[in-house]
């Protein structure tokens, strides 16, 4: 019996963390134009890129895109995204993402070498968000890598900014230059409208430094709120000193 119960308490913990809102194209995966053909994680010749988000984009850099019908282009689609917006620039699309094996890309924000124009992008469709009832709230997150910064992760509704969960911070990269790291905000609850997302690093002028920032993986996702996994914890710590006696 205490095993069915602990158990119980393992289930509800994963159960409450699996309901997520499909964020059009996530990951920045890259498509031949006009077609449901995705472009391999290389470039034909090496570290090509891609500059800007949405279709028909020009490839840069030496060689061509390997489409996955096995054809060869100088062009690529990014859909599920709009920008560079509000006056930013310097927006790439590189191959080779944090999911490199699945042929995933990942959005190149910002370097040294844009100055303080910044590059910011916005979903080009509302989004449906997930019922985080429950003892549940919502999580907007990406994986970052890089020091250029600050970075900007929001969830916009009505072109308005919603402002996260007072007592709950966003989440920085420690150290992202030692490699992918999360950076997550909490939301407790959204108002109703349009609901979209803006990643990316603002124009704030003058002279901005520190190494390529690469974005990768925005998710929206129900994860338990934090007093619900701390009743969750106590209640199997319980569980078990009863099973240790």
């Amino acid at each position: 019996m205490k095993r069915y119960w602990l158990a119980l308490f393992v289930l509800l913990a994963v159960g409450m963390s699996v309901q997520a809102a499909l964020v059009p194209n996530g990951n920045f995966q890259l498509y031949k134009p006009g077609t449901g053909y995705t472009v391999t994680a290389k470039f034909a010749e090496g570290n090509n890129y891609a500059k800007g988000v949405g279709d028909n984009l020009t490839v840069l850099g030496e060689g061509v895109a390997e489409y996955g019908d096995g054809t060869t282009g100088g062009t690529v689609d990014c859909p599920g995204w709009v920008g560079p917006i509000e006056g930013t620039n310097q927006i790439d699309l590189w191959s080779g993402g944090i999911d490199e094996d699945d042929g995933t890309t990942c959005m190149n924000s910002f370097g040294t070498w844009s100055g303080g124009n910044g590059a910011m992008i916005e979903s080009a469709e509302p989004l449906t968000l997930p019922d985080c009832t429950g003892g549940l709230v919502l999580e907007l997150s990406a994986m970052v890598n890089g020091s250029g910064g600050p970075v900007l992760l929001d969830l916009l509704v009505d072109g308005v900014v919603v402002t996260p969960t007072s007592s709950v911070d966003p989440i920085g990269p420690d150290d992202p230059t030692d490699g992918w790291e999360k950076m997550s905000r909490i939301y407790d609850s959204v108002p109703a409208g349009e609901a979209k997302i803006r990643v990316g690093i603002p124009a704030l002028g003058g002279d901005l430094y520190g190494t390529r920032t690469r974005i990768d993986n925005i998710s929206l996702d129900c994860v338990p709120e934090p007093a619900t996994v701390l009743l969750l914890g106590l209640g199997g710590l319980g569980l078990l000193r009863r099973k240790r006696c």
